[in-house]
């Protein structure tokens, strides 16, 4: 991710739908299936937010943005969207697939903008958040989604939800019990 990523993103508005995850799924690649892939996010997730502290980019860097990873160490740290760089490349290094992960940006209330990492796996779309201990699927957050970043194209980010003035009408989505973001 390439410093200022944020502010140059292309976007395209998605509704949110449910489109079946495939043979390829990540969590055939863990022993386990679903639930090693599951375990495996749980224990990324619980090592960054446990050894990166986590810090505006100011105290770190001197600029108001910049996307790093902050690596794991006694002098760790970076802010939301550098702990999900991090979760990101530690996912990458145990083997998850690249192509399953994807960046989100969500706005909780009484907080503001915020960067989580999403997952793809047989059991929907898992977030990995610095500011929750828990892996949870993204219908299980207390979340307004904003953006996600394409799994097929990682320079492109799409709109989650209607947009604000549809160019079409909205059609309605039947939802299956797997949920995923784009």
């Amino acid at each position: 991710i390439a410093k200022g990523a944020v502010a140059r993103m292309r976007v395209r508005t998605i509704a949110l739908a449910s489109p079946p995850v495939g043979a390829s799924s990540t969590a055939a690649f863990v022993s386990g299936g679903a639930q090693g892939a599951v375990a495996l996010l749980r224990k990324v997730n619980a090592v960054v937010n446990t050894y990166v502290r986590q810090v505006a980019d100011i105290a770190t860097t001197g600029v108001t943005e910049q996307w790093d990873r902050p690596g794991i160490g006694r002098n760790a740290a970076g802010d939301c969207e550098d702990l999900a760089i991090e979760k990101r490349m530690e996912l990458i290094e145990a083997g998850f697939d690249p192509a399953r992960l994807a960046f989100a940006v969500v706005y909780k209330r009484n907080y503001g903008m915020h960067i989580v990492l999403i997952a793809r796996t047989a059991r929907g779309d898992m977030v990995l958040d610095s500011l929750n201990p828990h892996v949870v699927r993204w219908d299980e957050t207390k979340y307004s989604w904003l953006r996600i970043q394409s799994m097929d194209d990682p320079t492109r980010w799409h709109r989650v939800g209607p947009s604000p003035l549809p160019e079409q009408p909205t059609k309605m989505v039947t939802v299956p019990p797997v949920q995923t973001l784009s």
